[in-house]
């Protein structure tokens, strides 16, 4: 029923197995994908490729400065869980953090929210000291390849946040990793469109209500973003994944008629 083949870069066999393929799972980066769709397949063969992804969360500033020190703690805890678990290496895991609200909620929710944070991080005692070492290593790296950085926060702590001149343009510094969450704010949560592209994967959501939820959706859906969870489920595998509704797309249907 399962055979699990394992082998080097090797096109002599991936063109074998492509070649008598019904469907392909290319699972990589960019140009793995394209490396493998240049390789013959059968005509009728179905390729469902997951190419590079990033992601993103938005928080309600109004919630976390309402909630009490369990409840932010709660919070804190499922944000963790995205944030934090395979260092930011997977597509689901949050790079930007967007917060709705007007400046001075805002300001008020991030100085409860990331010292939370924080504080589970310590008590976890997960992130080991390659991790930080890897975070500096890759903000320095950062600094010098652009000037669209024009604040970092908390360096030293379990949560570095970064500001940048254009957030628009987050993507371009969404490889860094290890704890290091790019910031931006929207006074309506609708917005979030204008940050969204087909390379968005995951948006997660905390603090909203139902009905602010599905206009965040209609908004997310218009700007590409193929999820919308709540913080603390991103890193949940479904069956529907990328937009793929896999049991659907990795199954043949037979069509029989009833007669006339």
């Amino acid at each position: 029923m399962v055979c699990i083949v394992k082998y080097g870069h090797d096109d002599k066999v991936s063109a074998y197995f492509s070649g008598h393929a019904n469907v392909r799972i290319i699972w990589g980066g960019d140009a793995t994908v394209l490396h493998m769709r240049s390789l013959p397949t059968g005509p009728r063969t179905v390729d469902v490729a997951f190419a590079d992804r990033t992601s993103l969360a938005l928080i309600n500033a109004a919630h976390v400065n309402q909630s009490s020190e369990d409840e932010l703690r709660a919070d804190a805890e499922r944000f963790y869980v995205d944030g934090y678990t395979f260092s930011q290496n997977a597509c689901s895991s949050p790079r930007l953090v967007v917060w709705a609200g007007d400046e001075t909620s805002v300001a008020d929710a991030k100085a409860r929210f990331w010292p939370a944070v924080d504080a589970v991080a310590l008590k976890r005692g997960e992130i080991e000291p390659i991790h930080s070492m890897n975070r500096l290593v890759e903000l320095c790296q950062t600094l010098v390849a652009t000037n669209a950085v024009t604040d970092v926060h908390g360096i030293q702590s379990a949560s570095a946040r970064v500001s940048i001149s254009d957030v628009t343009k987050w993507q371009e510094i969404a490889s860094l990793r290890f704890g290091t969450f790019t910031e931006a704010t929207v006074r309506d949560p609708r917005e979030i469109d204008r940050l969204l592209d087909q390379k968005v994967q995951t948006l997660g959501v905390m603090g909203f209500g139902s009905d602010e939820l599905g206009r965040i959706a209609d908004s997310a859906a218009r700007g590409g973003v193929d999820r919308v969870v709540p913080v603390g489920t991103a890193l949940n595998f479904d069956l529907v994944w990328d937009g793929y509704d896999l049991i659907r797309t990795l199954t043949r249907a037979v069509s029989v008629g009833t007669g006339g």
